[in-house]
């Protein structure tokens, strides 16, 4: 194992949380093996034990995952079926979470457009059309400032020469699928919630990854996590 200078003892308990983010059982801390004891996993098998790199996963998760890279994980989240012992939604978000570290590893930047279906914890990496989706959970989520959000949002609409029902539509959708449910990332599973997204997103993506980042920018300056500024060495022999 080659673990990063940057994985310190204090790291690992910023970033183990009290439940797995893909099966979302609590972590039990039972001697021996167990499914739900937590278990650090590397994302991208690719890439040694650093900083964006790992996960607490349930030892389920973490043997079942492999060395299974992202797109075969993605391949088997795709076909929305059962398999190895985990539910299509734990697929996905197993896929969500892994989708950071990927495209960090193989500077693919957002190839793909993915269901924000699990929210990466701390010390992990996500893309910018994952970070557009967190935002529009928070504003439009209880106790977000729903009105100044739809301004802001609309706003990136017009610049981009779409009509606002456009936005509003999704707007509406995301709103009533919010109220209903435990988990709030669990919306970007729902078709309709998505699809409408993706028609705004695709149709304003220059104008809204252009605001995004910035934010993004200030927000990674305020963390001075030198951790998450070292650059990772390009993997080769790739095939898309």
């Amino acid at each position: 194992m080659v673990v990063d200078s940057a994985v310190t003892i204090e790291f690992l308990q910023r970033i183990t949380v009290a439940q797995c983010p893909v099966q979302r059982k609590r972590f039990r801390l039972k001697s021996g093996s167990s499914e739900r004891n937590p278990s650090l996993d590397r994302l991208v098998n690719e890439v040694t034990y650093r900083a964006g790199n790992i996960c607490a996963l349930t030892q389920q998760v973490n043997r079942v995952k492999g060395d299974l890279s992202f797109d075969e994980v993605l391949q088997v989240a795709q076909a929305r079926k059962d398999h190895a012992g985990l539910m299509p939604a734990e697929w996905l978000r197993l896929a969500s979470l892994m989708y950071g570290a990927w495209a960090r590893a193989y500077k693919q930047d957002d190839l793909y457009l993915l269901p924000l279906a699990a929210i990466p914890g701390p010390g992990m990496f996500m893309s910018t059309s994952q970070a557009v989706q967190l935002l529009l959970t928070r504003h439009f989520s209880k106790g977000g400032n729903a009105s100044a959000a739809t301004g802001l949002w609309l706003g990136l609409t017009r610049q981009s020469d779409c009509k606002d029902d456009l936005f509003l539509e999704f707007r509406v959708l995301l709103a009533a699928a919010l109220s209903e449910e435990r988990y709030p990332e669990d919306v970007w599973q729902r078709d309709a919630v998505f699809g409408t997204f993706a028609r705004w997103y695709l149709a304003c993506r220059d104008a809204v990854d252009a605001q995004v980042e910035v934010a993004l920018h200030r927000h990674h300056e305020r963390l001075a996590d030198p951790a998450a500024e070292l650059d990772w060495p390009a993997i080769s022999r790739y095939q898309h």
